[in-house]
C-alpha cells in the first residue's frame, strides 16, 4: 500500500500467506515445562495477565524484561527451577506472579552440576588406514587405473 492509499499514515500490519495476520510475541518464554519461572519478554506491568498452558498469570510487581516472573507459588527454601535446572532457592515465600530476583532468590551452593559438561569425553580411537593400490619392490607404492 502505498502512503496515498493509508491516510491514516499508520503502519500497515504485516500479513502472510494465506491472508494470516501477523502472529502476536508472547510477553513470556518458558524454557523447560519443570520451570517455576517464566523470562519476560517485554516489561510487565502489575495486573497485567499471561496464560502458560491451562494457568492463568496475574502479574503482581513490576517485571523489567529479561528478568523472572514466578509462574507457580514457590515456598521458602523451596528449589527453583530455569532452564529445567535448579538456579537457587526461594529466600521467602513468592507468589505467582511476582519477580523473581536477589531480593527473594538465594544462592544455593548444593545445587546439582552435570559431570557431563565438565568432563572432556575420551579420545576417539585412531581410525583403521586402508590404502587401494599396491607397494612396489623398492618400497614405493602405486594405483591402477
Amino acid at each position: 500500500m502505498s502512503p496515498s492509499e493509508n491516510p491514516s499514515s499508520q503502519p500497515v500490519p504485516h500479513s502472510f500467506p494465506g491472508g494470516q495476520s501477523r502472529p502476536s510475541v508472547p510477553p513470556v518464554i518458558l524454557l523447560s515445562a519443570n520451570d517455576h519461572v517464566a523470562i519476560a519478554v517485554r516489561p510487565l506491568e502489575v495486573g497485567q495477565e499471561f496464560r502458560i498452558g491451562a494457568t492463568l498469570v496475574r502479574v503482581i510487581d513490576p517485571i523489567p524484561a529479561g528478568h523472572k516472573v514466578a509462574i507457580r507459588g514457590i515456598c521458602e527454601r523451596e528449589a527453583v527451577f530455569k532452564y529445567g535446572q535448579p538456579i537457587g532457592r526461594a529466600t521467602i515465600p513468592i507468589a505467582v506472579g511476582c519477580h523473581v530476583h536477589s531480593h527473594n532468590l538465594g544462592d544455593d551452593h548444593q545445587s546439582l552440576s552435570v559431570a557431563i559438561a565438565t568432563s572432556p569425553p575420551p579420545p576417539p580411537k585412531p581410525l583403521k588406514r586402508t590404502f587401494e593400490g599396491f607397494v612396489r619392490p623398492d618400497g614405493r607404492v602405486g594405483t591402477r587405473n
